[in-house]
Parts: C-alpha cells; sequence; structure tokens
C-alpha cells in the first residue's frame, strides 16, 4: 500500500537516528497510517502518494536528515521550520481526505460550498473572460472567443455576463441605445424612439439596449421565427458599476442583476444563429459611460455560479470615466416636461 511505501522510503534515505528527525518522520508516516483507518482505499493511496513525492524533494530529504546536534547550532530555525511544513502538510492531507469524503473545505467553482475559495487559481476551459481593461473594450469575432468560430459558434445554450457604469444618461441618440450585441454587423441602422429593436439589428443573437428615453434597460433575443423576446431591468442606476447576466438556452432567456436573478422568458423558438461579432457600445452611445469584464461561458450558468462569478463586479475607479450626480430621469423626459410647467407658471 502508498502508507507503507512512506515508511519503507524513510528507512531508505537513512532517517533512522533518534532524536527529532526520527520523531518528524514517524509523524508523518503515523499520519498517513491513521488517515487510512477513517478512508478508503483509494483516497488514502492518492495521498498517501502525494506525501511520498513531497519526502522524495531535496528539500523535505535535507530537512529529515538534518541531525539534532544541528538544531543546537544558529541554524535551529530549520529543525522549527521542518515541524511547520511536517504539520502543514499533514493538515492539508487531513484537509482533502475531510473535503471528499465529509464536507467540502475547499470552493473550487464559483457556487460552490466551501470555506477556501480556490477559484482564481484553477483554470475552467469552459469560462473566459474579456475587457479586463478599458483599453480593451472592442469589437470581438466569434472565432476569437470561447463561444467558437462562425461555423460551428453556439447560438444558444451559453450565458454571459458584463460591468456596466452609466456615467450619462442624457445622451440621446433617437433610438433604442445598444451598449451590447452579438450579430452580423458592426454598426446599428437608423431607427427612431417608437422603432423596435429589430429596426436597428434586423438580424441578432442577443441586444443589450437603454431605452431611449429613460433608464430601463433591455436585453433580448431574436429566435428562428424572427421574434424578439426580452427581459427587462427598470431604472437602472447612474453612477455606480452594476454586472448584467444573461443566461441563453433553446427555450428561455434568463435576466440577471448583479448576481441576483431578476426576470426569464421563455419562448417556442431557438435563438437565431446570427453570428459574427460581439459589439461594445459604437459612436456617440460611447458617451453612456464604460463597459469592463465580458464574462463568456459556453454552457449554462447555474444561478449559485453566475451569484459568485469570478472576478468581481468592477469598481468605479476600474472605469475610465467621470460619473455625473445621480440621476434617474433622462432629457427627453425633462424636455416633455417644459411645456406644462410654462403653463402652470403662466396660470399662476
Amino acid at each position: 500500500m502508498a502508507y507503507a511505501g512512506v515508511n519503507s522510503l524513510i528507512k531508505r534515505l537513512g532517517i533512522g537516528s533518534s532524536g527529532s528527525s526520527t520523531k518528524a518522520a514517524n509523524t508523518v508516516a503515523s499520519g498517513i497510517s491513521n488517515m487510512a483507518s477513517n478512508t478508503n482505499s483509494a483516497i488514502r493511496d492518492k495521498f498517501a502518494a502525494m506525501a511520498e513525492g513531497i519526502i522524495k524533494s531535496k528539500q523535505f530529504v535535507k530537512g529529515l536528515g538534518s541531525s539534532d546536534s544541528a538544531a543546537a547550532e544558529p541554524g535551529a530555525w530549520k529543525g522549527i521550520l521542518l515541524k511547520i511544513g511536517i504539520a502543514a502538510l499533514i493538515v492539508f492531507i487531513l484537509a482533502v481526505v475531510i473535503h471528499y469524503t465529509i464536507t467540502p473545505i475547499f470552493k473550487l467553482r464559483p457556487g460552490n460550498k466551501g470555506m477556501v475559495s480556490l477559484v482564481p487559481l484553477i483554470p475552467d476551459a469552459t469560462h473566459e473572460v474579456l475587457w479586463k481593461k478599458p483599453g480593451d473594450v472592442a469589437p470581438l469575432q466569434d472565432g476569437k472567443t470561447i463561444l467558437g468560430g462562425s461555423a460551428s459558434a453556439m447560438a444558444t445554450n451559453y450565458s454571459i455576463s458584463v460591468d456596466l457604469l452609466i456615467t450619462d444618461p442624457f445622451v440621446s441618440v433617437g433610438q433604442n441605445r445598444i451598449i451590447l450585441s452579438r450579430s452580423e454587423s458592426l454598426e446599428s441602422k437608423p431607427g427612431n424612439s417608437t422603432d423596435p429593436i429589430q429596426v436597428q439589428l434586423p438580424r441578432f443573437n442577443f441586444s443589450i439596449y437603454l431605452d431611449p428615453k429613460t433608464n430601463d434597460l433591455t436585453a433580448s433575443i431574436m429566435t428562428s421565427a424572427m421574434t424578439v423576446e426580452s427581459v427587462v431591468f427598470s431604472n437602472i442606476p447612474v453612477g455606480t458599476p452594476f454586472r448584467i447576466g444573461l443566461v441563453i438556452a433553446d427555450g428561455y432567456l434568463e435576466g440577471y442583476y448583479n448576481g441576483e436573478i431578476m426576470n426569464t422568458r421563455t419562448f417556442k423558438d431557438p435563438p437565431l444563429p446570427s453570428l459574427g461579432n460581439i459589439v461594445p457600445m459604437q459612436g456617440p452611445v460611447k458617451q453612456l459611460g464604460g463597459i469592463l469584464n465580458l464574462q463568456l461561458w459556453n454552457r449554462i450558468v447555474q444561478p449559485a455560479e453566475m451569484r459568485e462569478a469570478y472576478p468581481a463586479l468592477a469598481k468605479l475607479a476600474d472605469f475610465d470615466t467621470a460619473p455625473r450626480p445621480n440621476s434617474n430621469v433622462c432629457l427627453s423626459e425633462l424636455a416633455d416636461g417644459v411645456p406644462d410647467a410654462v403653463s402652470a407658471i403662466g396660470s399662476a
């Protein structure tokens, strides 16, 4: 068995003299042997083999081979470090055993249970983060993202998340202010405040846009039947970063605000495979604010994972835009109210 191999290895290394080195070696072997009585053979052998590999390393062998007389010399700190290292090894082995047999200790993916998060250290081949800095924000071709190339790109059963900052809600372009879209075109077509989104984007997979007159944000998908299905985020904040998440599946669209699910829209026809470019704010719409941390998953993300998606929501200082005072009113709304206000003054 692997734990027995650790004992034999210690003997082959010649660590058999009396003193702290022998005690340390016996501690390692004893810890692994005790672990064996509480775990199944597969787990026991796996982590015992890990300990055996550590013992074989030069630094570990050198420490175990130091004599007690060396500990009495000015280099006594080496003995202390040795004990700390052995204790840490045993604690780690026990923690891993507990994690897989009793209760989770390590959080290996956002949304998982666990007290110690290892998410930043563990790569996820299904997850990609783009636009980490303001200077990175630019149109993307599908073929250069995790969603794949135009011939095999995913039109459905994927998830996205993006951090947004609205600093100037008074920016008016006379139509829906498109913040992010995935479509065949880099530019939207002219429209007006009464036109639906498909006038601006005749074919798109998804689009996130701000209402022409209010602070209501809409996330839409176009289906293969050329219909539009949407979820709405009412009255989004100004001057404060927030995160919008979408899960785009065959029969439903989920909308998340700051990690919390806000709305679900079901539909019959699958999303339209109108692919080619993922485009951020263009033209005058750039004056609305900023966009960062575009996250893509080539799978459906569960609510717990969307809530704890890494990296965390970008801070105000991460954007290169200057916020205006908080406001929930767009310029067009103020203009609409001017005639009534003038009439009221005249009749006073």
